[in-house]
């Protein structure tokens, strides 16, 4: 009985793990910061259409994760990738290179749809960190998924400090959310705990840094 117990508490254990890591695949990072910049602008913001935000929040979906994922699955059958979760890190410099293409695509895309300017530089931020870990791919395995985790919680805090709000809360859940992605990737086996924080540290700085920059440009401060 204990031998069973410890069996199936393992197996819910892995299956959490895996619901987790889906949920926050690092192609929905652009999907959930568009998101965010709509229930953090407030209702009286850009774009108070309904129309508008789900035309903006269908367009980064589609570019960034349903046509990289389509692609992948193609990868996959062709086997150019032996999984999706492109366990080898030898395997995720095409899928990376890829990836970066659909999000160039992605921010001209939402230029003009008129999204903010200091939120353009957090996307454009988010290749440059997608580039960096492809080079460092070549060596050792970051984390993309802490990286879109570290991305989502420096697009909170560029929010919470560019106009002077208390996002206390969705930064504490943001974190949580990151400690739960970093626990899923580790208990899967997929990285080290180094490596996730290497990727949520390299994903948060570079966003971060870019959204203050943009923001300060945008308001000519």
């Amino acid at each position: 009985r204990n031998t069973c117990g410890k069996i199936k508490k393992r197996n819910m254990m892995k299956t959490a793990a895996k619901i987790i890591s889906y949920l926050f695949h690092p192609l929905m990072t652009g999907t959930y910061c568009i998101i965010l910049m709509f229930l953090t602008l407030g209702p009286n913001s850009i774009g108070r259409m309904i129309e508008y935000k789900i035309a903006v929040t269908l367009s980064m979906f589609v570019t960034t994760f349903v046509v990289p994922a389509i692609t992948f699955f193609i990868m996959k059958k062709k086997r150019m990738i032996t999984d999706l979760e492109m366990s080898d890190r030898k395997e995720r410099t095409l899928p990376y290179i890829y990836t970066l293409l659909c999000y160039a695509i992605a921010i001209y895309t939402m230029h003009s749809m008129l999204v903010p300017y200091y939120v353009l530089c957090m996307l454009g931020a988010g290749v440059v960190a997608m580039a960096v870990m492809c080079l460092v791919n070549h060596c050792w395995k970051i984390s993309a998924h802490c990286c879109g985790m570290g991305a989502l919680t420096g697009f909170l805090f560029v929010q919470q400090l560019s106009y002077a709000a208390d996002f206390s809360l969705p930064i504490c859940f943001i974190i949580l959310l990151s400690g739960a992605v970093a626990s899923a990737r580790v208990y899967l086996k997929a990285h080290t705990l180094m490596q996730t924080l290497a990727g949520y540290l390299t994903g948060f700085s570079f966003i971060f840094i870019a959204g203050i920059i943009g923001f300060l440009i945008f308001f000519n401060l």
